[in-house]
């Protein structure tokens, strides 16, 4: 941190972010179904941990990502794959801004984040590559989501 930056810490008045409950997450999470042709889930179980989350905006979950290097790790089957790289993620977003609306998610087949924005919008975050986006793609059906 550079001496401007804690002299803004300071003096500059943070804008509040807006707060989701477990609950809301509990309803938007399992009926997001279909959502204009994207994002399709199966009722996925979501353990939620806490009962409040600060929902982030898409820009700062992009600016976070393009400053995390996490993406870079290399890939080794079944010693640093899918789930690691989703839960070092997951880790890295509370590590930064606390308890927010990312999480940790599984498909029958792969392990990836996604995000709650600040609308209330559902995207899934890739976190190999960095990617968030909504899909229809099987291998992003949430089946365990966790938060």
């Amino acid at each position: 941190m550079t001496f401007i930056d804690f002299i803004k810490q300071l003096f500059i008045k943070k804008e509040q972010p807006q707060i989701i409950s477990y609950v809301e997450l509990n309803n938007i999470i399992p009926y997001v179904k279909n959502q204009a042709g994207k994002i399709v889930l199966n009722n996925p179980n979501l353990k939620a941990l806490d009962s409040q989350y600060a929902l982030l905006t898409k820009k700062q979950v992009e600016d976070f990502l393009k400053s995390d290097w996490t993406n870079f790790r290399l890939y080794r089957k079944e010693k640093f794959d899918c789930d690691d790289f989703a839960i070092i993620l997951w880790g890295k977003f509370h590590e930064k801004f606390g308890n927010c609306s990312v999480g940790f998610a599984c498909s029958d087949e792969h392990a990836f984040n996604f995000c709650v924005d600040e609308s209330r919008k559902l995207w899934i975050i890739e976190p190999q590559t960095d990617k968030i986006f909504t899909t229809s793609n099987k291998k992003y059906e949430i089946k365990f989501a966790m938060i």
